[in-house]
């Protein structure tokens, strides 16, 4: 199962980035794989419009923000749950 993370390296992106490589460091969710999309052309071909966004799944859980880690933990349980 895989993560993505849209953005082009700004700083909300690099928060998000280590909360996430926080999280599936964890026993829970190290079946996780991330995924780092950077370029403008996959970006928009994606049809991400806000950045940074965390996809799971084809579902936008993130967009244009940086959560808490429990928050994050939270959402991705959450979705985890539904599988």
């Amino acid at each position: 199962m895989k993560l993505i993370l849209y953005g082009k390296g700004c700083v909300m992106y690099n928060e998000l980035l280590k909360l996430i490589i926080r999280l599936i460091k964890k026993q829970e969710f190290n079946h996780l794989e991330l995924e780092e999309v950077t370029s403008v052309k996959r970006i928009a071909n994606d049809g991400v419009y806000l950045l940074p966004t965390l996809r799971f799944g084809g579902k936008n859980l993130i967009t244009g923000t940086v959560p808490n880690y429990e928050s994050l933990e939270n959402i991705v349980r959450s979705e985890l749950n539904k599988i």
